[in-house]
């Protein structure tokens, strides 16, 4: 990623101007803006730094307004950012992989301790923003409903599946996937299914989307799924019992488990 690239993002949206001066008032030293944007684009803060003075220089060439503090705000990072993870999304797409690590020793999480045994309580937090009255199905993992979205709450409160052994809503960055927008990732849901012979188990991994169609997820989303499906394929290469899917609002929960049984 070189200097030219990054002034190609600084083109147009960067440069606020007067008509917003007045309307962003989270303005950053200008070192405190470099690094910020280097910890959330990954770019070194002396290339973002090299990119903004030539931006800086064509504009005054130009005849235009120069940078200024103003111009070094909360908006036009956000900006920046964004045009930094729409590169990323278009140029890393398909050309990645993960690897097994070897020699790393099991460690804590939320659901369990350093030596693998599983905790007894976790924050209510960490599941879901939303707590509703009312005790959960036998085989639900919690003993409280606690949920982020309508799609999400109507998951647990169905147990109409009875190849089900047990499931759960996964704690948030209790699975962190890197994604190529340098950001991890964490699915929904957890299932554990039993198969037809009634031996064999089944782990399903679910990320729940509540819109009706794919095409109303944000690039982001779609990219962070593409990264998941491609690591749980993985895992199967690994030999481990592992099927990641995703679901939309107009799809039952119980359609995606029995699909699922049947691959």
């Amino acid at each position: 990623m070189d200097v030219v690239a990054i002034q190609r993002w600084l083109n147009d949206d960067f440069h606020c101007g007067t008509e917003c001066k007045n309307l962003f008032h989270i303005l950053f030293l200008y070192g405190e803006f470099l690094n910020r944007a280097s910890e959330r684009t990954e770019i070194p803060a002396y290339k973002i730094n090299e990119a903004i003075h030539c931006y800086s220089n064509k504009l005054q060439k130009a005849g235009k307004n120069t940078l200024n503090n103003d111009d070094f705000n909360e908006q036009s990072l956000e900006r920046l950012v964004a045009k930094v993870t729409d590169w990323k999304i278009k140029n890393f797409e398909g050309r990645y992989q993960y690897l097994k690590v070897s020699g790393e020793n099991t460690k804590q999480t939320v659901l369990n301790y350093a030596n693998g045994l599983p905790k007894d309580t976790i924050s209510i937090g960490r599941i879901g923003t939303i707590i509703e009255q009312g005790k959960p199905s036998a085989d639900y993992l919690y003993d409280i409903i606690a949920y982020d979205s309508p799609l999400e709450g109507a998951d647990i409160k169905s147990n109409d599946v009875n190849s089900v052994v047990v499931y759960g809503k996964i704690p948030r960055k209790s699975i962190a996937i890197p994604t190529v927008t340098g950001e991890t990732y964490s699915p929904d849901f957890m299932y554990v299914v039993k198969k037809a012979d009634g031996k064999s188990e089944l782990n399903l991994i679910v990320e729940t989307k509540d819109v009706k169609a794919e095409s109303d997820l944000r690039g982001v989303e779609t990219e962070k799924i593409k990264c998941a499906e491609v690591f749980f394929k993985n895992l199967q290469k690994e030999g481990i019992p592992v099927v990641f899917k995703k679901q939309l609002s107009s799809t039952a929960m119980k359609t995606i488990i029995q699909n699922a049984l049947i691959m």
